[in-house]
């Protein structure tokens, strides 16, 4: 989508309700610009039952970001910004991934993310409120 700037930020988020694991999984993530303008976003369900956990909601809202911004053809410089200290810090090599039900998350983001200028920061819960409300629209 060449219409995007070439400099964005994506958050991202997940939950799994009304209990973790075991509930309904769901993602949600938001494109802004620089001036802080929410340009996309989109939220779903990844899962429900045993296998749904928050874990997973966060990994999937992540990869469904990135494969938007790959769908789209779009170059340029990626922030990704997510209040998981879990995922962030498997995405930027400090954490290995352990839950076979993560890797295939993890190899798809990363395989996406081999072509693209990125960097992926921890923040507070505080500063994704947006996208914690996203992954929580069923």
């Amino acid at each position: 989508m060449n219409n995007l700037p070439k400099k964005i930020s994506l958050y991202f988020d997940g939950s799994c309700l009304p209990k973790n694991p075991g509930g309904i999984a769901g993602y949600g993530w938001r494109i802004e610009d620089t001036e802080k303008n929410t340009l996309f976003s989109d939220s779903g369900e990844v899962c429900r039952g045993p296998e749904a956990t928050n874990n997973i909601a966060e990994w999937a809202a992540v990869c469904n970001g990135i494969k938007f911004l790959v769908e789209n053809k779009w170059t340029g410089e990626l922030r990704i910004l997510g209040d998981s200290q879990l995922v962030i810090n498997q995405i930027n090599g400090i954490y290995r991934v352990k839950k076979d039900t993560l890797v295939p998350y993890h190899q798809k983001c990363m395989k996406m993310l081999s072509g693209l200028n990125w960097s992926a920061d921890w923040i507070p819960r505080e500063e994704n409120d947006a996208c914690d409300k996203l992954s929580k629209l069923r």
